[in-house]
């Protein structure tokens, strides 16, 4: 027997097995910051959270998480109905307290898909609540009952982030011959009485800014499965199953025929196999899809393989535009996270100097104080990494000019004009300023002079509009929720200690 232990994923949602919805972190209105059952799509920037370990778990042996909102890096919690929020700045180890932000996961299966969560410190399982209509409170998370409900309302599938991903609505896809998936000419089985004709899927495509190997992508409301249609496609329809006898390959076809009028409809899974790199599993025959070559069609696609690791079915994602443009930036400061942390607030030893003599002397440290900054502008869902160019927007004015003026974040706008001109998603700004130390040593004295740190971070979400400009120059617009400006800044001083010679 295995002496593995499950543990919930790095990243991951949970859907509800009593009402089929996704847990979310509310971001508006008079439910802000409590967490619900209400969100009807996977990749929901609302809807993926974070387990983080509990620090004593290698002492204890309990297998206890602190669970941390992505939208905004909050931790969940507690209140004192009992409502589990995402409001908690800091995670609480202390189970006494109210505040304490532990869990303990419960796996139902061997696989770690179904899980109860208990809340260590209240010792109740959270689950989906029953309607309090004093409050308008519906479909609530909360650490209701100590024992397990018999109507699962207490139970959720666990769904593992890290393996997902969600593509754009535009798609060029590149088969690992190097070669681009376009709509091939109508082929033809000349080996039967009555020879067939069909219109398949090739990777034989050697532009990639080709119109015809664009593939528009169509999700099913949850963004779980998707349907595909080639751009240029001659009738424009879905992307089907097509086999012409038992012991032949089931291709993926982009126009029906009258041979091929018994195609069959079918959806895909995508599973991430990388940056941009994924697999599809067809839901029609519950195959892989991979680059194939039979006797009367050379690299066409076909639903083929059992085996998400087979080379042929690794296919590379692209985008098919020129550029992107972001702009309407709203950063939503309610659900923002500040963090001072604790441990930098030991005094350190950076220079001493003892002064025998009857007059005042001045020193300088070879030490320099002040502060450090850094800016970071990211997306906290899961989408492909582009590999044609840098995804640059101009932060510029609006940026800057939209950020929260709130005293509390202590932000300094003039330090972000100077570090943020152009920004990559991801990509980290640093600014330093910092001063040389001198300081007066007494006669007869001899001083000490101590480095004190504090270091703040502050996580605010934002929301933003993006526009793509593809290649044939159509412009699409979409707005988007899942930006996550994070701003840190390092302070450092000094403190002098001074103690008398004797003698």
């Amino acid at each position: 027997m295995s002496g593995n232990i499950l543990a919930l994923p790095k990243q991951f949602t949970l859907k509800s097995k009593s009402n089929g919805k996704y847990l979310k972190y509310v971001a508006e209105g008079p439910q802000r910051g409590l967490l619900q059952f209400s969100e009807d799509h996977l990749f929901s920037p609302y809807a993926k959270f974070e387990s983080e370990p509990y620090s004593k778990s290698y002492e204890t042996k309990e297998e206890l998480v602190h669970l941390r909102c992505f939208y905004n890096n909050k931790y969940w919690v507690g209140n004192s109905d009992h409502y589990i929020s995402g409001e908690a700045d800091v995670s609480e180890e202390d189970r006494s307290k109210p505040t304490c932000t532990l869990f303990k996961p419960e796996f139902l299966d061997d696989q770690g898909h179904t899980v109860r969560l208990r809340h260590v410190q209240l010792d109740r399982y959270a689950r989906l609540s029953s309607p309090d209509p004093s409050k308008g409170y519906v479909e609530m998370l909360s650490a209701g009952e100590q024992q397990k409900q018999e109507d699962m309302s207490d139970v959720c599938e666990v769904v593992n982030m890290q393996d997902k991903i969600e593509l754009p609505r535009y798609v060029v896809l590149k088969g690992d011959n190097g070669k681009y998936l376009t709509p091939g000419l109508g082929r033809i089985y000349p080996y039967f009485a009555e020879p067939v004709s069909y219109h398949p899927l090739r990777f034989d495509g050697h532009d990639h800014t080709e119109p015809t190997a664009v593939h528009e992508v169509f999700p099913d409301k949850e963004g779980t499965t998707i349907r595909f249609k080639s751009a240029k496609a001659k009738n424009g329809e879905f992307w089907e199953l097509w086999q012409y006898g038992s012991d032949e390959p089931l291709w993926v076809i982009y126009d029906r025929t009258e041979n091929t009028r018994d195609a069959r409809p079918t959806t895909f899974q995508v599973v991430k196999l990388g940056d941009n790199a994924i697999a599809l599993k067809s839901n029609t025959s519950h195959q892989f899809c991979k680059r194939l070559d039979a006797s009367n069609l050379q690299s066409g696609l076909a639903a083929h393989t059992n085996n998400v690791g087979d080379p042929c079915a690794r296919i590379t994602v692209e985008e098919p535009i020129d550029s992107k443009t972001f702009d309407s930036f709203v950063y939503h400061e309610n659900n923002a996270r500040v963090h001072e942390e604790p441990g930098l607030k030991n005094l350190e030893l950076v220079d001493r100097h003892t002064n025998p003599t009857q007059t005042t002397e001045w020193k300088k440290t070879s030490h320099f104080v002040g502060k450090i900054s850094s800016s970071t502008w990211n997306r906290t869902t899961t989408t492909i990494k582009s590999t044609e160019f840098s995804v640059n927007f101009e932060a510029g004015k609006e940026l800057i000019e939209n950020l929260p003026l709130q005293v509390t974040l202590g932000i300094n706008h003039k330090e972000l004009e100077k570090i943020t001109d152009t920004v990559t998603w991801g990509e980290s700004k640093k600014y330093e300023e910092n001063t040389e130390v001198s300081y007066e040593v007494p006669p007869m004295t001899k001083v000490s002079i101590y480095e004190k740190k504090k270091k703040v971070t502050r996580d605010i979400p934002f929301s933003y509009r993006q526009t793509n400009k593809l290649r044939d120059g159509q412009l699409v617009t979409y707005t988007m929720h899942d930006g996550l400006f994070t701003y840190t800044t390092t302070f450092s001083e000094t403190e002098s200690y001074s103690e008398k010679l004797t003698g």
